[in-house]
């Protein structure tokens, strides 16, 4: 939920559930008119040209307009909205579709694949920024997840129906009129049930509290080697999948000797296996983090594919074929994730177009390379060149790439722990203000409530501590979050021990004049706490936000030092009129205070080490 000068606004899939399946289904349904390219654009084309580069150029059309659109439908998207590019997106693919239904020669088909690349590009582009709209910052990649669950469930029910119309009407041509057809479908999805979401993150809402302290833009993004390495994994995951677009469905007839309805099976399995493990493998790494799912899932996209060429037989194809979709769904959702992680909130529209369009001009350099591989030697090499540029891009993600979702295992913990503190101090500081008024009673009902939240707050400490010890953090990571833990939960101890200690002075020995200092110190106390909560908070929202409350931090701190010694410097005054006992008490409780302002700093140098380790 997030704040916005007196009034709320809820963002999260479930509290929107309409808005996301509306879109979810206009995915779905793109998804399924592009997925018959997947099982017969190929062998369709294949009357019209001789090399397999030809073929390749097919798809190389698709993928340069679709990755051409993606950062200009970031762009109208942040512009004009989402609805709008959804609709100008559907339209340019309906054009596409029916000339590519009607097409009679090579040229034909390559400029309705041109358009229907262009109209995906901005629709599915459109739609993703979308979800991420609607989506709370926890959800991310489960968000992601969704979206390219529909998408490729959707290429899966199509590349089965491509292969059944074909197989009915002995055609090749049949089949893409259902994808003219359902193409106007998503128009008129589009244009009358789709609601705008751009209203969730205007700037001069969604930024009031969380506002980037710096002008970062998007070519700082695009400039780092470590998101780099990422837009180029993304990219080579596009050549992987167009081998399995192009140039399987023609190994498996030709070599394998498959029949289109076999070949119809083999391309929806692929996809809906990739489809359903998506929102789960974005959920997972939402909790353990990007690294893991994502090297995992290439590793095993690239040993499964590879196999292929050693087996004959349809069950055993099927087998591998089920495989590789599970490795593709590990880290398909995983990816965009990073790149949102990272991104200033007012920019993630622009910043996934970046990303999608350099992800997808694998569809235009990938069906080039491999063609020509295959031309040149055989199709068998353009597997080979696929296995090692997959593993390649495993290694780099493994040495490149920091991890930018650390510790979240225990993230909604760590908010609640140090809420926890945040309220022990509100006790102490109300508390003291009881103590300014002479209440001693309140004094002491307060303090007990403070202990108790205290000890809330520790066996909240003990669910973080046993979460981070069997979570899958690489051992420093999870040092940094202990550290953070423990920090934290030393503030709460000092404030809660100088409330106990103020319940040992009699009010009436002090004048008013001190109390009241004693009440101001108190509420540096509680500020400071607050502010680290908010930094915390902001780790996985917007980190140039966090290293901005650090800075505030570091400034209350100093400003409480001063008023440690002012307060000090009268008590020194006063000590004559002071019994020992009640002076060492007094003593104690603005060390007390000052040592938890000192911890709280601390914490927040913690924080901006954290936010600079794993910032890419």
């Amino acid at each position: 939920m997030i704040e916005l000068k007196g009034k709320t606004k809820r963002i999260g899939i479930r509290l929107h559930p309409k808005i996301a399946l509306t879109v979810l289904i206009a995915v779905f349904l793109l998804g399924s008119a592009t997925g018959v390219e997947r099982t017969i654009i190929s062998l369709y084309a294949q009357k019209y040209v001789a090399l397999s580069v030809q073929l390749g150029a097919v798809i190389s059309a698709f993928g340069a307009l679709k990755a051409t659109m993606d950062i200009p439908s970031g762009i109208i998207s942040d512009k004009i909205g989402r609805k709008k590019a959804l609709t100008i997106g559907s339209i340019t693919y309906i054009l596409g579709a029916f000339m590519l239904a009607y097409s009679n020669s090579y040229l034909e088909i390559l400029v309705a694949n041109c358009l229907v690349g262009a109209g995906a590009g901005m629709f599915l582009a459109a739609a993703m920024i979308s979800l991420s709209d609607i989506g709370s910052y926890e959800e991310r990649a489960f968000s992601f997840g969704l979206m390219e669950f529909s998408v490729y469930a959707g290429l899966s029910a199509g590349a089965l129906v491509a292969g059944i119309l074909a197989t009915i009407y002995q055609s090749l041509r049949k089949p893409l009129l259902f994808t003219a057809g359902t193409a106007l479908i998503v128009l008129a999805i589009s244009t009358i049930f789709i609601k705008e979401t751009k209203s969730f993150i205007e700037e001069k809402e969604y930024n009031l509290r969380y506002k980037s302290s710096s002008k970062r833009n998007l070519s700082k993004f695009a400039k780092n080697p470590r998101l780099l390495t990422i837009y180029l994994t993304a990219h080579v995951t596009k050549i992987g999948d167009s081998l399995i677009w192009v140039f399987l469905p023609i190994y498996l007839a030709k070599t394998a000797q498959f029949n289109i309805e076999q070949i119809g099976i083999i391309q929806g399995t692929l996809t809906i296996i990739w489809a359903l493990s998506m929102p789960l493998s974005g959920k997972i790494s939402d909790m353990v983090g990007r690294k893991i799912p994502c090297i995992i899932g290439l590793l095993l996209n690239a040993t499964f594919l590879l196999l292929i060429l050693w087996v004959r037989s349809f069950p055993a194809v099927m087998a591998l074929i089920f495989l590789t979709g599970i490795g593709a769904g590990l880290y398909y959702p995983v990816l965009p994730a990073v790149s949102a992680d990272v991104v200033r909130p007012e920019l993630k529209g622009s910043a996934l177009g970046l990303y999608r369009s350099l992800r997808d001009a694998g569809y235009f350099t990938g069906p080039l390379i491999l063609g020509f591989i295959a031309d040149i030697y055989n199709i068998k090499s353009a597997f080979f060149t696929t296995f090692y540029l997959l593993i390649i891009c495993a290694g780099a993600v493994l040495i490149a790439v920091k991890e930018t979702r650390p510790g979240w295992p225990a993230f909604e913990y760590s908010i609640k722990h140090t809420g926890l503190v945040c309220e022990a101090a509100r006790r102490v500081e109300l508390a003291v203000h009881a103590f300014v008024n002479e209440d001693v009673e309140a004094v002491n009902k307060l303090v007990r409530e403070a202990k108790t939240i205290e000890r809330k707050a520790d066996e909240i400490k003990r669910e973080i501590m046993l979460r981070l010890s069997m979570g899958v953090l690489e051992a420093p990571d999870r040092a940094d979050f202990l550290r953070l833990t423990e920090l934290v939960d030393d503030v709460a101890g000092y404030i809660v021990g100088a409330g106990r200690r103020l319940t040992l002075l009699d009010p009436k020995n002090f004048p008013r004049e001190i109390r009241e200092h004693f009440a101001m110190f108190s509420k540096g106390v509680t500020k400071i706490a607050d502010l680290v909560k908010q930094a915390i908070e902001a780790l996985r929202i917007n980190v140039e936000e966090a290293l901005r409350i650090v800075e505030e931090i570091e400034k209350l701190e100093t400003d409480m030092d001063d008023h440690y010694h002012e307060i000090s410097s009268k008590i020194i005054k006063l000590s004559d009129k002071l019994s020992t006992p009640t002076l060492l008490t007094v003593r104690d409780f603005i060390n007390l205070i000052e040592f938890a302002i000192d911890t709280a700093e601390d914490a927040g140098d913690h924080i901006r080490m954290i936010a600079v380790k794993h910032y890419i």
